[in-house]
């Protein structure tokens, strides 16, 4: 059986996710949509409220400047320890294949 992906657009910060009226627009049970939500609610990307559903989680402007700078540490360290190590193989294939894509992303932009 084929894997069915949508697309459902969001609109504004704060927006109201709830179970039975995307099942509808999606046209599927409501176990693949709590399914899917349960994900991006387990990474603090929307907020559960019992009864009430899912909504999009807002960030405030430090919490995503904080999140760049870990980001930006961590990177930097893992540059670091690969260029002091060296990579195998299988690694360096993956991360040219990522450069080669980034490329392309940006070639067709």
């Amino acid at each position: 059986m084929p894997s069915r992906v949508a697309k459902v657009s969001i609109v504004g910060s704060r927006a109201r996710l709830e179970e039975i009226p995307l099942a509808e627009k999606l046209g599927v049970s409501r176990s693949p949509v709590r399914a899917a939500l349960a994900t991006p609610g387990s990474e603090a990307l929307l907020e559960h409220q019992p009864k009430r559903g899912y909504t999009v989680r807002v960030y405030k402007r430090d919490e995503i400047i904080g999140a760049y700078e870990v980001r930006a540490v961590l990177e930097g360290l893992a540059c670091r320890k690969a260029a002091q190590k060296g990579l195998d193989d299988g690694a360096l294939e993956k991360l040219q294949a990522c450069l080669t894509a980034g490329d392309d992303r940006l070639a067709s932009a």
